[in-house]
């Protein structure tokens, strides 16, 4: 699920239901050009869902921290609440594995160092 400040909620699902057991579900960012992509779910190997995002969230929501098996704050969507924690017997693992490089505008950055002297 992405929700973009409210305008733009986009829920990629997978087509099928998460195998009993050890399973490895995995979650693949593509871009696809400059704050838009492509996103497809995988189990194991196979692949069980797709969507494309139109527009990433081009800021910092100022939340420090990456969460990952419950939602810090609000929830994204009104299909759950808040936390929505996983417990840790389902979720063992989390592999985290940023590909590329980041978006950097330096005349943004600079600007934005300017405001703050």
């Amino acid at each position: 699920m992405h929700n973009l400040l409210g305008a733009s909620v986009v829920t990629v699902s997978a087509s099928v239901d998460l195998p009993v057991g050890k399973t490895a579900a995995r979650v693949v960012f593509t871009p696809t050009g400059r704050f838009r992509g492509d996103v497809t779910l995988y189990y194991g190997d196979v692949p069980v869902g797709e969507g494309h995002l139109d527009r990433t969230t081009p800021i910092s929501f100022g939340v420090e921290g990456f969460s990952v098996g419950y939602q810090r704050g609000a929830a994204i969507t009104d299909a759950y609440e808040a936390p929505f924690a996983i417990d840790h017997a389902v979720l063992r693992r989390v592999v985290i594995d940023g590909l590329g490089a980041a978006y950097r505008d330096a005349s943004a950055e600079e600007r934005a160092a300017l405001a703050q002297q």
